[in-house]
């Protein structure tokens, strides 16, 4: 529900970041004051939208099991992921081309996780290059980066010589459950800027006959023939930890810890890659250690 101080503005007035106190008045305030564009490709997904709708039910199937009579006068919510220490259990998601929300864009996410402590993991479809991004952070502050294979491997294999060699990238997200680009029906209807850039992708953005979808037109030129046979092939380009984003089944989390990455998120990449997809919808991270 959204607080008083929201229910009395006007429909494209934003109100003071103090106001805003909890995640859904954020979407409340974006939905009614960002770029019809930026809306649709952010909050739409694949077809009718089921798995995405699916996705954010299941949270509210999460309950805890409270202990009490435990100190709670000091509490220390700081964790380790992929060797990096985090003041608390979140890290901020690859989203692409932030800058349609803020001419910041990247930037300003990167600053504002820093100052909490916690890692962003820029999008291989980010609106600004590394080299811009890493500079908002301070000195030796990690970031992770999201990896799309391109069908041109060559240039997946200049990308990630690139990023290796910046040393400020600890973990390569290679995104796994998008083989394909999905049907984001909101995205379509609503014509895209064709002056949106992304520096580390491949992509053309314009709108042509099909519509202005932004998703495919980032997405095209993503490898849909990328196998477990890949997977020493990426190995072999940086020592940098990798993570496989988008396992949804315990089988393939066998086979991610047979070929030897570092590590796996589950997930179904928001219900915008292929709507009613699989069965895993509670993102989380799984070490690659062990048995499972």
């Amino acid at each position: 529900m959204a607080s008083l101080k929201l229910l009395s503005l006007n429909e494209d007035e934003k109100p003071p970041l103090a106001a805003i106190i909890n995640t859904h008045d954020f979407e409340e305030v974006a939905r009614k004051t960002i770029p019809k564009k930026a809306w649709a490709f952010y909050s739409s997904a694949a077809t009718d939208q089921i798995t995405r709708n699916f996705n954010e039910s299941s949270y509210d199937r999460i309950f805890f099991r409270p202990r009490i009579l435990r100190n709670v006068t000091n509490v220390n919510i700081e964790v380790k992921m992929l060797g990096q220490k985090m003041a608390l259990p979140l890290f901020v998601a690859p989203a692409a081309m932030a800058k349609m929300i803020h001419p910041d864009g990247e930037k300003a996410l990167a600053r504002a996780a820093a100052s909490r402590g916690i890692i962003q993991c820029v999008s291989n479809h980010a609106s600004f290059p590394l080299t811009e991004i890493i500079p908002q952070l301070p000195k030796g502050y990690p970031v992770f980066f999201q990896l799309y294979v391109n069908r041109d491997r060559e240039k997946s294999e200049e990308l990630l010589k690139k990023v290796t060699a910046l040393g400020s990238v600890k973990a390569i997200f290679v995104t796994v459950d998008a083989p394909v680009v999905g049907k984001r029906e909101e995205d379509e209807k609503i014509e895209v800027d064709e002056s949106l850039t992304t520096p580390m992708g491949d992509s053309k953005v314009k709108n042509d006959d099909k519509g202005g979808g932004l998703g495919r037109a980032i997405g095209y030129y993503v490898d849909s023939s990328l196998t477990w046979e890949d997977i020493p092939w990426l190995r072999s380009l940086t020592n940098i930890p990798i993570v496989l984003k988008g396992i949804q089944t315990a089988a393939d989390a066998k086979m991610a810890l047979e070929c030897g990455v570092d590590a796996i998120i589950l997930s179904n990449h928001g219900g915008r890659s292929l709507d009613t997809y699989a069965s895993l919808f509670i993102p989380q991270i799984w070490k690659g250690q062990g048995k499972l």
